[in-house]
Formats: structure tokens, sequence, C-alpha cells
């Protein structure tokens, strides 16, 4: 870009995005690259995905990644093999301010559980969690993850609102929401709500592009595609869900490009 060589820019950084295509400043100096050519559509489309993935990358971490890899993935050999005191014991080892937060441990195995579908078990470290710590942070968004898998969107939702409440910008809490208002079809309300808190997570990126073709948001549609992709890239089963979403709606080209990065 200094010395000039817009086309050699653009390849290098065409490159760079297929090894990583999350790589927000990429597509930022794409779109300058593309500017200097006078491809300014192109240099647009790429302006407008640096920004969007910009207001992405500062949601807040999920659940689940206060504690190390290592513990995670020792913990989940304790739960399994029907240890679920030693399980909480060496999450509430590696967490932090485990004596001023006491039901946290149990939020992280509560949350564990629910990932491996153990859904009562789960459920009963989560409520242990509240008996503990009455403000224990995402004791009530998995909580509600628990009513949905119930198919109980009423509890869901009391859920959900329990917890932002609590923690007014929780953003597993406000996708939680988005999904409670996307099994009621209430489309607007999806595409506001998500929208809003910038999810990373494919599942809650697919329902924000269902609900935008839904309300013929056909651009906005595309553009949340092309970002889903980007933080999909090592997940095939939610880049051929995407790409089925995709051709369903008639723009199978895009399915097609995303298939072949």
């Amino acid at each position: 870009m200094e010395l000039g060589n817009s086309e050699a820019a653009i390849e290098s950084l065409r490159h760079a995005l297929n090894i990583d295509p999350a790589l927000a400043a990429a597509h930022f100096y794409l779109a300058r690259a593309y500017a200097r050519q006078g491809r300014q559509e192109e240099a647009r489309h790429e302006l407008q995905l640096h920004e969007q993935m910009m207001r992405y990358a500062y949601a807040p971490s999920k659940l689940g990644q206060e504690t190390g890899t290592a513990v995670w993935q020792r913990a989940t050999e304790l739960m399994l093999s029907g240890h679920e005191a030693e399980a909480v014991a060496i999450i509430a080892n590696a967490t932090k301010d485990n004596r001023d937060h006491p039901g946290e441990a149990y939020v992280l195995a509560g949350s564990l559980c629910l990932s491996l579908s153990r859904w009562e078990q789960g459920k009963a470290l989560l409520r242990r969690a509240i008996e503990l710590q009455p403000d224990a942070r995402g004791a009530y968004s998995y909580m509600g993850l628990a009513a949905l898998q119930d198919e109980d969107l009423t509890l869901a939702e009391q859920q959900f609102q329990q917890e932002l409440k609590l923690h007014a910008n929780y953003l597993p809490a406000i996708e939680g929401m988005g999904e409670v208002r996307y099994r009621q079809q209430r489309w607007e309300e999806v595409a506001r709500t998500l929208t809003e808190a910038h999810p990373t997570s494919p599942h809650s990126l697919y329902l924000l592009i269902d609900a935008c073709f839904h309300l013929g948001q056909r651009q906005n549609a595309r553009l949340n595609a092309e970002t889903a992709a980007a933080y999909s890239h090592n997940d095939a089963e939610a880049l051929l869900a995407l790409e089925d979403l995709l051709r369903r709606n008639g723009e199978s080209e895009l399915a097609e490009e995303i298939a072949s990065r």
C-alpha cells in the first residue's frame, strides 16, 4: 500500500483473509486498496465489513472463558465420571475472588453440565449458585437456556429478564432474549435485539440473518452472513447451515462464494 502497489496489496490482503477471515484490519486496508483503484463499490463493501466486525470485536466474552482450557477439560472429565464436587472445586480454585463471589464456580459448573446435555444436574447447580449468591453473573441466563431446551418460552424470558435486571448489558441474556423472540417469530424484535448485542456466535448470527430475510432487509442479511462466515471459518457445521439459509433465500451466489473460501 505505502509503495503504491494496490494490486499486490489486494493479493496479500486476500491471502491473509483466506487464512483468517476474522481479520478486521485486513478488510479496512482492502477497502483502501480498492478505493485507490477506483473500485468504489468493492471498497464500500469492505469498509462495511470492517465496521461491522469492529463492533462485534468489543462484545463481552462468554461464560466458560474465565477459566483456562486445561482446567475446563479437567472439570469436564470429573463431571463425566460422576465427581461433581471435585469438578466444582477445581473450577473454584481457578476462579478469581471466589470468596467474594461464592456462586461463580457453581454457575460455571452448571454451564458445563448444560453443554454436556446434563440438564437437571446443570439446573441444580445453577439454583445452588443463586442460593449462595443471588446476583451471580450468568446464573439466570443459563437457567433461561435450560428453559429454552424445555420449550418453555415464558420461563426462559423471565430468567433472561431477571439476568438483565442484575446485569443490564450481559450478552448471553440479550442473545437469549433474541432467541425467545425468534421462536415467537417476532422478527423486528429479533433483529433489533441481536443487532444491539453484536453477537459473534454462529447460532445468534444465524438467527439475526434469518430475521433480516423475513423483514426483507437483504443487504443487512448478506452483510451479517459474511460476518458469520468469518467467525465460523473453523466450524464446518455452522458454515453448512449458513450456506443452506442463504440458498433458501435466493442468495446462491453468496453461498457458493462462502463455500469456496
